[in-house]
């Protein structure tokens, strides 16, 4: 009768570790589920990203090709020619002499 009792204790011990095991792996299996749910979240960021860092690369190349820049010495914008073509350069020299001419021509009549 004495081993029979044994084997009941054992057989409960056996039992009791068995559901703190189980219990452990429904633990773990929950842990696994919501650390693979934020890998996807971040992943699904991740790409987001990637797609907007695509767009507004596209949206600068865009930006660069298409709008002139202005000059810096005179004001002037560029509209697709060169400033350091012989001829630019001497229609703008021209054009700046004759503004010249013209504000000093009113200011003479002014005063």
């Amino acid at each position: 009768m004495g081993e029979l009792r044994q084997k009941e204790i054992k057989m409960k011990t056996w039992e009791e570790d068995l559901k703190i095991r189980e219990k452990s792996l429904l633990d773990s299996n929950e842990r696994y589920i919501r650390l693979e749910t934020y890998i996807k979240r971040l992943e699904s960021e991740k790409e987001e990203h990637e797609n907007t860092i695509r767009t507004l690369k596209r949206k600068i190349s865009y930006m660069e090709d298409t709008h002139s820049y202005p000059i810096r010495n005179n004001n002037v914008q560029d509209k697709g020619r060169s400033t350091n073509d012989p001829q630019n350069t001497e229609w703008l020299h021209n054009i700046h002499k004759k503004v010249t001419n013209y504000i000093l021509r009113q200011v003479d009549i002014q005063f």
